[in-house]
């Protein structure tokens, strides 16, 4: 089956229609677009050894998911840290406060 792009079928349209152009630069520009990406990628280990699911343009709910639930973990240790390292009267006041 032949594709055909113009009213007229002139075979100079078509032909013009029917070539497809490579961009080089802006392929080799989305080449290393991609591979900065991935050395972001590589460099944003968790101490757990685990590459985050959550970096990405427009996370998905899954990833949003996992991010709040990572951000609880370690809202919940800083939370703990703190306690144990301030006076329970001020902390008290601070627990009363964010209930």
């Amino acid at each position: 089956m032949h594709l055909r792009f113009s009213k007229s079928g002139n075979p100079e349209i078509e032909r013009a229609y029917a070539t497809h152009y490579v961009d080089l630069g802006r392929v080799e520009q989305l080449k290393k677009e991609r591979q900065e990406k991935a050395d972001v990628l590589k460099e944003m280990k968790r101490s757990d050894g685990e590459q985050p699911d959550y970096f990405s343009i427009k996370p998905t709910e899954t990833a949003r998911d996992k991010m709040r639930k990572y951000l609880k973990k370690k809202f919940d240790e800083v939370h703990r840290i703190v306690r144990e390292n301030t006076d329970d009267s001020i902390f008290s006041k601070v627990d009363l406060e964010h209930s």
